[in-house]
C-alpha cells in the first residue's frame, strides 16, 4: 500500500473508527464508509482569516446594477411582475413563482427597474469548434435589471412576521417558506418548498460536510451563525414532522463543530426540565474526504441507506438540506426576510484578499473581484463554483445567484490539476483509476466511450445520469481526460433529444387528432349528400316530400315552405345543395390528402 493510499484509508475509515471506540463527541453514531473518494489539498484557510463581510457595509458597497435571472433554481422561469421604470423596494417580490416547480424572485435592493428582458450568456460557450463536449446547450437566460439608488430602502407598512414559529402550523410554515423564494442553496436549486412537502421523513440531515477545495461559505457561516441555522434546522424539522435531526459536519472544521455543538447543547439544556428529547438533535463527525458532501453520499455515510438509481432521498425517508437553506428558512420565519442574499467565497491566488462575503443576489461577478483585489496577471479563468464542480463565468458581468457559493479566481497553481479543457488530452490506457474512486460505482471509462461516440442508449445503461459530476475521476486520470465534460455534454444532448422527441410526439397526436376532424367533416358532407339525393330520388318518383324516408318514425309532411314552390323549384334547390355539399367534400378531401402528403 503506498504512502497516500494508507493515509487516505486512516482518514475515511480507521481514523473515524477509533474516535467511535473512544466516545469522542459527535462520532458515537456509526458510520458507513462511502466507496471510491479522494483527499485532495483544500486550500480552504485563504479565506477564513477574516470574519464574514456583508453588503452593503463600509468595506463592501452595492453595485450600480443588481441583474436578476428569472430561472436561478430546478424548474420553470419566473414570471416579472414588474415593468420597466418603476421603482422597487428592497424585498419586494418582482418575479412570481411559475407553476408547480416555480420559486419567486425578490428585489435584494431598492431602485428603478431598467430592463426586464436582459439576456445572459450561456455557461461554458465553445472555445474549440473541435472539442464538440465543450459545446454549451444552455439557452440565453433573461434577467431583470435593477439600477441601485443607494438607498437599500424597504417598502413602509410592511406587517413583521410572527417570530413565535412553535404556535404556527406545518403549512403556515411551509407556506412562508415559498412566500420567501428558497431553492436549495447547495447546488441543485431544488424548490425547498416542495422538497419540504414530502411525507413520512424519519431522519432530518443538515448538510455540513462542504467538501470541496476552497469553498468555505458554509463554514463560516456557521462559525458566525450557528443558532441560526439550529433554529432553521428545527423549523424545517417541524414542517416536514422528521423523528430526528442530525448536523453532518467534516471532522476538520474545528470552530463550526464547537459553535454547532455550543448551541446544541444550550437548547437541550433549556428543554430538559419541561420537554426533555422534544428535539432530538445531535451533531455527527464524518472523515474529511471528497464527496462526502453529496447528497446520496452523505446520506450513505450517516445512515447506512444507499438510494437507489431512479429513487430520491424522500423515498427511503430521509430529508437533507444544506446548512445554507437551513439558515434561509429561519430568515424566512422568524424576520419574514425572502431568499436575497447568501454567503459566498472570494478565493484563489488571483486575489489579494481571500474572504467570504454575504452578497446580494445579482451582484456581477466583477464588483466582488474588484473588491478582493483580483490580480490579473495572475488571474486564468474565473470559475462559479469550485475547482471540481464549478463552471467557468462566461464574462464577468455573470451574477451572484442563488446556489453560487464560490468565486474562484483561479490562477495556473490552482485549476490546472482540475480543469483540462486548455490542454490536449491523451487516449484512455485503462488503468482503472477513475472506477477506484468513483463515490456511485460507475465505469467511467466506458462511460467516456460510450459519450465520446454518442452511443446515447449505451451511455444511460450505464448509469450516466446517476453521475453526479463530482470530477474525482478526472483528477485521477493520468491520460488528463476532462471525462465530467463528456458527461455534461452527453447529458445535455440526451436531455436536448428527448425534448424534441417529446415534442414530436405530442405534435403527432395534434396531427393524428386534425385528421380525424378532417375524415369525420368528409363524413358529414357525404351523409349530407345521401340524404339530397335521397330527397332528389323520392320527387323523381312523384312522391310528397316528406322525411318518412329518411327516418323510420312517420312525421307529418312538410308544408312550409316548400308548399309553396313548385317541385321543379324544390328540385333544383336540392340540386345547388347537392352542388355544393360535394364541393365542400372535394376541397376536406384535397386538404387532408396534401397533409398526408406533407408527412410522407
Amino acid at each position: 500500500m503506498t504512502h497516500l493510499r494508507r493515509s487516505f484509508f486512516i482518514t475515511k475509515t480507521l481514523k473515524p473508527w477509533l474516535l467511535r471506540l473512544t466516545g469522542k463527541a459527535g462520532w458515537a453514531t456509526t458510520l458507513h464508509a462511502l466507496p471510491g473518494g479522494i483527499a485532495p489539498a483544500s486550500h480552504k484557510t485563504l479565506s477564513l482569516q477574516q470574519k464574514i463581510i456583508r453588503m452593503p457595509s463600509g468595506e463592501l458597497g452595492l453595485p450600480a446594477q443588481l441583474i436578476l435571472p428569472l430561472r436561478q433554481h430546478l424548474g420553470p422561469d419566473s414570471v416579472p411582475v414588474v415593468s420597466v421604470g418603476d421603482y422597487v423596494y428592497k424585498n419586494q417580490l418582482i418575479a412570481a413563482a411559475n407553476g408547480e416547480k416555480g420559486v419567486g424572485l425578490h428585489a435584494p435592493s431598492s431602485g428603478y427597474i431598467s430592463s426586464i428582458s436582459y439576456a445572459l450568456l450561456p455557461t461554458n460557450e465553445t472555445h474549440d469548434p473541435e472539442r464538440s463536449w465543450q459545446q454549451a446547450l444552455n439557452r440565453h437566460q433573461t434577467a431583470i435589471v435593477i439600477d441601485t439608488d443607494g438607498k437599500h430602502a424597504i417598502q413602509p407598512g410592511l406587517l413583521a412576521a410572527n417570530s413565535d414559529w412553535r404556535v404556527r402550523s406545518p403549512d403556515e410554515l411551509r407556506q412562508a417558506v415559498f412566500d420567501a423564494g428558497i431553492c436549495g442553496m447547495g447546488g441543485a436549486g431544488f424548490p425547498t418548498a416542495i422538497k419540504l412537502g414530502a411525507s413520512a421523513i424519519k431522519t432530518l440531515i443538515i448538510n455540513g460536510a462542504e467538501c470541496e477545495p476552497f469553498i468555505t461559505a458554509d463554514e463560516a457561516l456557521m462559525r458566525e451563525h450557528a443558532a441560526e441555522v439550529i433554529e432553521g434546522a428545527l423549523i424545517i424539522q417541524r414542517i416536514c414532522g422528521a423523528q430526528s435531526c442530525v448536523i453532518g459536519i467534516e471532522a476538520d472544521k474545528y470552530q463550526a463543530i464547537d459553535a454547532i455543538q455550543s448551541v446544541i447543547n444550550q437548547l437541550m439544556t433549556e428543554l430538559k426540565p419541561a420537554n426533555a428529547g422534544q428535539a432530538a438533535l445531535s451533531l455527527t463527525l464524518i472523515p474529511s474526504i471528497y464527496p462526502s458532501g453529496g447528497e446520496k453520499q452523505l446520506i450513505r455515510i450517516m445512515t447506512g441507506i444507499e438510494v437507489v438509481s431512479g429513487k430520491r432521498p424522500v423515498d427511503v425517508g430521509v430529508l437533507c438540506h444544506s446548512v445554507a437553506t437551513a439558515r434561509a428558512v429561519y430568515k424566512a420565519v422568524i424576520a419574514g426576510e425572502p431568499l436575497t442574499s447568501r454567503i459566498t467565497t472570494l478565493t484563489g491566488h488571483a486575489l489579494k484578499t481571500a474572504v467570504n462575503v454575504e452578497v446580494m443576489i445579482g451582484t456581477p461577478v466583477s464588483h466582488l473581484l474588484d473588491f478582493a483585489g483580483v490580480q490579473h496577471a495572475k488571474l486564468q479563468r474565473v470559475l462559479v463554483g469550485g475547482p471540481l464542480m464549478g463552471y467557468e463565468a462566461p464574462d464577468l458581468d455573470t451574477p451572484v445567484l442563488k446556489t453560487s457559493n464560490c468565486l474562484l479566481a483561479g490562477s495556473e497553481r490552482d485549476i490546472a490539476a482540475v480543469v483540462t479543457q486548455s490542454k490536449p488530452h491523451r487516449d484512455c490506457i485503462r488503468c482503472d483509476f477513475c472506477a477506484t474512486v468513483c463515490p456511485v460505482k460507475l465505469q467511467p471509462q466506458t462511460l467516456y466511450f460510450a459519450a465520446r461516440h454518442q452511443h446515447h442508449d449505451a451511455s444511460v445503461e450505464q448509469g450516466l445520469f446517476d453521475c453526479i459530476e463530482c470530477g474525482a475521476c478526472a483528477v485521477v486520470c493520468p491520460s488528463h481526460i476532462p471525462l465530467v465534460n463528456y458527461y455534461r455534454e452527453e447529458k445535455a444532448v440526451i436531455r436536448t433529444d428527448n425534448d424534441t422527441a417529446q415534442q414530436a410526439y405530442w405534435q403527432s397526436l395534434f396531427e393524428k387528432h386534425q385528421q380525424r376532424l378532417s375524415v369525420n367533416a368528409i363524413d358529414q358532407q357525404q351523409r349530407k349528400l345521401d340524404k339530397l339525393q335521397h330527397k332528389l330520388e323520392t320527387i323523381a318518383v312523384g312522391e310528397p316530400l316528406t322525411k318518412t324516408a329518411l327516418t323510420k318514425t312517420p312525421v307529418p309532411p312538410v308544408v312550409a315552405p316548400t308548399a309553396s314552390k313548385s317541385a321543379e323549384q324544390i328540385k333544383q334547390e336540392i340540386e345547388a345543395a347537392v352542388a355544393r355539399a360535394r364541393a365542400r367534400k372535394a376541397e376536406l378531401q384535397n386538404k387532408t390528402d396534401a397533409t398526408q402528403d406533407a408527412d410522407e
